[in-house]
């Protein structure tokens, strides 16, 4: 596992919307209290009912967050890369987490201690602001997806998530937009409620359509507009 500089921790704190604005010194003081964990691919973080003790912030790597059905069907919630933060609604209130995480690649996570960082967030009052932004932000993007399994069938479900995915993890390509994330089609059956045997077949219309294309485990968006059209089709 490389070694990281307090520098580069410190790095990953300031350019997160968490620690956006705080100060120099009380940066340096919490990253005095950070630690460095590596995880190997599909190595488990940690479990849906597990005690929060620690906030996590992303190095190297990539992380995958999910839930489990009470039939013991994965669904995944998040994926977060390099500069994202994690974990902190349980390291709040003390109680269990309330999504599971693994490594999706080997991963470089810091890590902030909860009796450690608890009294930095009563002593400056903007970092709790702060907090509550993200937890609001957590918040929305969870109503959001319950919303998108009750109301959307798999066709503007599947649109949906690739736009998404698109936006946030997307690179320029000739034919469009690349997702630069190698997901397999249970992946991405995984995130949208569904059996790998119906994403596939809905992968297979969209690539007959021409709307994405696949290149070594990779998508393509080459025609986005039509993926917002299909999120709004009965």
């Amino acid at each position: 596992m490389p070694r990281y500089p307090s520098e580069a921790l410190r790095a990953l704190l300031a350019q997160h919307m968490l620690f956006r604005g705080v100060s120099a010194s009380v940066l340096d003081g919490l990253v005095k209290f950070a630690t460095v964990k590596h995880f190997k691919p599909s190595e488990e973080m940690f479990a849906k009912g597990d005690s929060g003790s620690a906030l996590y912030g992303v190095l190297a790597g990539r992380v995958c967050i999910y839930t489990v059905s009470s039939v013991g069907e994965e669904i995944f919630l998040n994926i977060l890369e390099p500069g994202e933060i994690f974990g902190e609604i349980a390291l709040l209130d003390g109680g269990p987490r309330t999504a599971s995480a693994r490594a999706m690649t080997a991963v470089d996570l810091l890590q902030i201690q909860r009796e450690h960082l608890l009294p930095f967030l009563r002593a400056n009052p903007e970092l709790s602001v702060s907090m509550l932004s993200v937890l609001c932000g957590r918040i929305r993007m969870n109503v959001e997806f319950i919303e998108d399994a009750i109301f959307l069938h798999l066709p503007a479900r599947l649109a949906k998530r690739l736009q998404t995915l698109s936006e946030q993890h997307g690179k320029p390509d000739p034919r469009g937009v690349r997702i630069d994330l190698k997901l397999s089609q249970q992946d991405l059956a995984h995130m949208v409620g569904a059996t790998r045997e119906r994403v596939n077949r809905e992968l297979s219309l969209l690539r007959e359509a021409g709307v994405i294309a696949t290149e070594e485990g990779m998508i393509v968006i080459c025609k986005p507009e039509r993926l917002k059209e299909l999120q709004t089709e009965a």
